[in-house]
């Protein structure tokens, strides 16, 4: 069961905080995945406990990035390995913070560590793939690319439209993204187009929203 101390006590909105005053950038991208990742996971029919988790771990996914020097998350062109490899280490990070403060959440931790691997077992920290990966990691790989994607990002200057986006993760489905998330994200979409663009600007700030 979710450890409601993450958000009864409300670390889970302290954390956010922390992260905001430290790169407003990731700040605005963790409440935009949290939105569409509380979308995808009702799509996958997850149970209320573990939809609960997700949203949370989509929440906290890249707290790890405190660690990390802002001139590196700020850095517009390419990174060093050594610069490479500290923001790789984000994600073990992030889940030993949420593990540390919530024990008794260890699905929100794993979720928060694992956002990072590919289903063909080339993703970090620890190479999983398939099914291996949890499921709420796998949720939060689609919704955190998505989201990066359709954004400017320090290193990102360009942005794709959602649509443009939907269909980049689908050529991805298999490789990258678990293949059911990838058909229940495009079932979404055409269902739905609004509820997802919807999601994808809930974190937005002044430069408003990325056009669908």
């Amino acid at each position: 069961m979710l450890d409601t101390l993450l958000e009864r006590a409300g670390l889970t909105a302290a954390l956010t905080r922390a992260v905001a005053q430290y790169h407003a950038e990731t700040a605005d991208h963790l409440r935009r995945v949290r939105a569409v990742t509380a979308l995808l996971a009702a799509d996958a029919a997850l149970s209320p406990e573990l939809e609960a988790a997700a949203t949370c771990a989509a929440a906290l996914h890249d707290v790890g990035k405190l660690a990390i020097a802002q001139e590196v998350l700020a850095r517009a062109g390419p990174l060093s390995d050594e610069e490479w490899g500290a923001v790789k280490r984000h994600s073990g990070i992030g889940a030993a913070i949420v593990q540390l403060l919530a024990p008794r959440a260890p699905e929100v931790a794993l979720a928060v560590r694992s956002h990072h691997e590919r289903w063909d077992g080339s993703g970090y920290p620890d190479g999983l793939s398939e099914e291996a990966i949890p499921l709420s990691g796998r949720i939060i790989a689609v919704a955190d690319t998505l989201d990066a994607v359709t954004h400017h990002r320090s290193y990102s200057p360009t942005a794709l439209s959602a649509s443009d986006a939907v269909e980049l993760v689908h050529a991805h489905s298999g490789t990258q993204f678990d293949p059911r998330l990838v058909t229940a994200l495009v079932g979404r979409y055409h269902r739905e187009p609004q509820a997802l663009l919807g999601a994808l600007r809930s974190g937005d700030g002044p430069m408003g929203p990325t056009s669908g």
